[in-house]
């Protein structure tokens, strides 16, 4: 038995050589999976050209898909801001939170206006700034939610009609337009996709996507975009890749795309088993790792609490679904610590999720039986 579990563990220590592929069920994505914090920043690595050949691999269950071979020359800058901290905060009232784009050696600043509730997701609007001239400001007319949660493999598809206000250059000359965004989603896929953040759980989204700019003037319709997107999606990351098609493209497993984007790193984080191991120090609870970990089959979970808050502590196994949820209640500050007993449960990765009103933090244990 001491012969068994040391081998374990020395698997576990070499476990960053080893490609470690999620299995068993599908994630289950909820409005909580969609980063919304004002102090999370976020970096990707860009392809926009003419073409880059891309394999996308299949639909189905338990696919993975490998993201990190790919020469992607461009880098983004995502930050969440708060709506009083962007422009045209008083145009976008039932804003949750916006997050500034900013691209690598060029003037170029991009505002996305989203909103968030605890079912639903909306893209509320667009500020696009070059230099110190706004060349697109698009405010909500008639918006439908991008997403009803919660989403998982098997949900059924469905079709979004969103129409926009907008001042755009057209010619190099100001107009006022709607912008008609049209798409349909369908959850075609689950597995691994492999980034530079580490190999993560996913969904994929295949989204058959047309949108232009209605002048109001019949047959003066502009094309924008006219494309097929596939995301692939993972808990506390939200959107990790992004795949467009060629204009015009037909064919849903096409092999060359003319935009990819991957994110390289979350909250300056490069590799998200780091992101794990990493001190947790925040406003509004301190969260330890928990003792012992390794366990077999029981493991203590202490926080902090700095100020009086509804907590709620909750179990993951490692495709996302929830396992237990071990506290639920108004908890006033001070140290806690909670038994875990994962006696019933398979050996593997576990993660341990902590949340109170405006805080959400996240850690590993590791079950060995």
């Amino acid at each position: 038995m001491k012969s068994t579990y040391f081998f374990c563990i020395l698997f576990l220590l070499l476990s960053s050589s080893v490609t470690f592929v999620y299995s068993q069920e599908p994630i289950v994505f909820s409005a909580s999976d969609i980063p919304n914090d004002t102090s999370i920043t976020w970096t990707q690595k860009l392809y926009k050209g003419e073409s880059i050949s891309v394999d996308l691999g299949s639909a189905g269950e338990n696919q993975v898909w490998d993201f990190t071979g790919y020469d992607l020359p461009i880098t983004e800058h995502w930050e969440a801001l708060a709506l009083n901290e962007a422009p045209y905060g008083d145009r976008y009232p039932n804003v949750s939170i916006v997050f500034k784009v900013t691209t690598e050696g060029q003037d170029t600043v991009v505002y996305n206006y989203l909103k968030l509730t605890d079912t639903q997701y909306f893209e509320m609007g667009q500020v696009k700034r070059v230099g110190s001239k706004d060349t697109q400001v698009a405010t909500p007319a008639d918006v439908q939610a991008k997403v009803t949660f919660p989403v998982t493999y098997g949900t059924q598809g469905w079709m979004t009609v969103s129409r926009w206000a907008a001042s755009v250059e057209f010619g190099g000359f100001p107009i006022n337009a709607t912008l008609v965004d049209t798409a349909i989603h369908t959850i075609d896929a689950w597995g691994t996709v492999k980034t530079p953040l580490g190999d993560l759980p996913c969904l994929r989204v295949k989204q058959i996507h047309r949108s232009q700019a209605d002048l109001g003037v019949p047959g003066f319709e502009i094309p924008i975009d006219n494309d097929i997107i596939y995301s692939w999606i993972s808990p506390g990351f939200g959107f990790v890749v992004d795949v467009y098609s060629q204009q015009m493209e037909v064919n849903e497993n096409f092999t060359e795309a003319r935009q990819i984007s991957v994110m390289s790193s979350f909250n300056g984080i490069t590799n998200s088993v780091a992101m794990l191991e990493q001190p947790l120090r925040i406003h509004q609870f301190d969260l330890e790792q928990n003792y012992p970990n390794p366990f077999n089959p029981s493991t203590k979970i202490a926080y902090e609490l700095h100020k009086q808050t509804l907590v709620i502590l909750r179990i993951f196994n490692q495709t996302g679904q929830l396992v237990e949820t071990l506290v639920s209640e108004y908890q006033q500050p001070g140290r806690y610590a909670v038994d875990w007993n994962a006696a019933n449960l398979p050996s593997g990765h576990y993660y341990y999720q902590l949340e109170t009103l405006s805080q959400r933090m996240t850690r590993q244990a590791i079950l060995i039986k």
